[in-house]
């Protein structure tokens, strides 16, 4: 039976966009279970001792008959260069586990830190993050992302976000490019692109 995780944000004791969570944690229970959850994750969580104070990533772990939780403190990551991956045919619709075809496109970042994906010509993601292109104060993210994470949907339903078609051609172009997860909103991971096929980049300035 197939393994899902949800990753929240828990900063001071508060979740951070846990109606976010809980609607992709429903949805994605029905698709791979073909019912709804009996729980939801604001009961389950409301019943657990949790950090009062720091920062952690609230890890759940769930199948058809279990879910469990760690809460692991969190260090946010410094990132200063990305390599652009071919992904060939992969999908990624649900947020599991394992993820081993993922995996083996993260190892060939060589020594950056982390890849963008292209699949039939076009920008997705990266292995850890949405990715969010800045142009002129404008933000547009990939139309077609192999996962649409919490953060994203977040900015879209704000109207924050533009949906377009991003060709790899097309990276170079953008003055900045935000790297966005439910740990991460935009401007807290922003670098900007140098080059344009095995892509390196300059940390963006601290705003």
């Amino acid at each position: 039976m197939c393994l899902l995780i949800e990753s929240i944000s828990l900063k001071e004791g508060k979740f951070l966009n846990l109606a976010g969570h809980e609607k992709r944690y429903t949805a994605s229970y029905q698709a791979c279970f073909g019912i709804l959850p009996e729980i939801t994750l604001g009961r389950y969580l409301s019943e657990c001792t949790i950090p009062a104070d720091g920062w952690y990533k609230c890890r759940l772990l769930f199948n058809q008959t279990e879910l469990t939780v760690d809460f692991v403190p969190y260090v946010q990551p410094k990132i200063q260069s990305a390599t652009i991956i071919d992904a060939g045919n992969i999908t990624y619709d649900h947020k599991y586990a394992s993820r081993p075809e993922l995996d083996a496109l993260f190892n060939q970042k060589g020594q950056t830190d982390e890849i963008i994906m292209i699949k039939n010509g076009l920008v997705t993601d990266a292995y850890y993050y949405n990715l969010i292109f800045e142009k002129n104060n404008t933000w547009y993210t990939p139309a077609k992302p192999l996962l649409r994470g919490t953060m994203r949907q977040l900015f879209l339903d704000s109207r924050k976000l533009i949906p377009a078609d991003i060709e790899q051609r097309d990276i170079i172009n953008f003055d900045a490019i935000h790297f966005i997860n439910a740990m991460n909103s935009p401007g807290k991971i922003t670098i900007i692109p140098r080059y344009e096929k095995t892509i390196f980049f300059k940390e963006h300035p601290a705003k």
